[in-house]
């Protein structure tokens, strides 16, 4: 695929298609982690991209246009499989040798009811690498788009202790010191989290690799806290995010604290009832 994206981008073919399905550049480059003007200089042909960012370029573009072919997604019943056990020291990259794994069809399925209890998200810390693994998991969504959920016995969602909110809301800090390379996180959605919710068979799936606890809330990089979410990009969960962070950092010390932990398990619980659970009033 990066030989295809790079010669795609730089015959112009690679723009047209993006703009076609109505996504922006900033948009692009919001998903991939960099900046507006490097995706424009890979667009006009002026700069190639290297390995890493045009995987990255390709899969996003592949399921933008697939997307727009209205893939649909209901929900089964939650995987029985057994929780993943952190390992912090298991680090996706790009010398990996894990083989694709396997995975069935789409299957249409109901919505279901979220569980009475979910798994508690983990407990990790793993600044700019991808840890544990989906490797022979399967895992159902729960919901229906746009308010899709994760598979709480695969995605209960996990954070870093050692991020707490004076680090996350002192001036200056961004989520750039935490979030691992580009090349890891899509090797990581292509090889394990789509076959592991089922999207490998659908060619163009619409989805973008989302870190349950966001990193903004110090979620961590391990693979119990990253799913295939479903949908368009920018999605509804992004301003849930941006909400529960500024609600966090909107009073100091303990009660910042206190109010980061239960914004950890609202979002890890149900994103899409995270702020109304909580009493807050979007502001986005």
């Amino acid at each position: 695929m990066v030989a295809q994206t790079r010669a795609r981008l730089a015959s112009g073919d690679a723009r047209a298609a993006r703009q076609a399905a109505g996504v922006s550049a900033a948009e692009f480059a919001r998903v991939i982690r960099v900046s507006r003007t490097a995706v424009g200089e890979w667009e006009t042909g002026r700069k190639r991209p290297d390995a890493g960012h045009a995987l990255a370029y390709g899969q996003l573009l592949a399921r933008v246009a697939g997307f727009l072919a209205v893939i649909v997604v209901a929900v089964a019943g939650c995987s029985s499989a057994p929780p993943l056990i952190p390992s912090p020291a298991t680090t996706v990259t790009a010398e990996a040798t894990n083989p694709p794994l396997a995975s069935t069809g789409p299957v249409s399925v109901t919505p279901v009811r979220p569980p009475a209890s979910a798994p508690p998200p983990k407990q990790v810390s793993d600044p700019k690498q991808v840890t544990g693994s989906l490797a022979g998991m399967h895992c159902a969504y729960r919901g229906k788009q746009p308010d899709v959920l994760p598979d709480p016995a695969c995605s209960p969602g996990a954070y870093d202790p050692l991020i707490t909110a004076k680090v996350l809301c002192a001036k200056g800090y961004s989520t750039r010191s935490y979030r691992p390379p580009v090349y890891q996180t899509a090797r990581f959605e292509l090889e394990q989290a789509m076959p592991a919710y089922g999207l490998a068979n659908i060619p163009g799936s619409a989805s973008e690799l989302d870190h349950l606890i966001p990193l903004t809330l110090g979620g961590a990089n391990d693979a119990s806290n990253l799913w295939p979410q479903l949908g368009p990009v920018p999605n509804p969960k992004d301003r849930v995010e941006v909400d529960l962070h500024r609600w966090v950092c909107g009073v100091q010390g303990a009660a910042a604290e206190s109010r980061l932990k239960s914004a950890r398990l609202a979002i890890a619980a149900d994103w899409t009832t995270a702020l109304e659970t909580l009493g807050i009033r979007s502001r986005t």
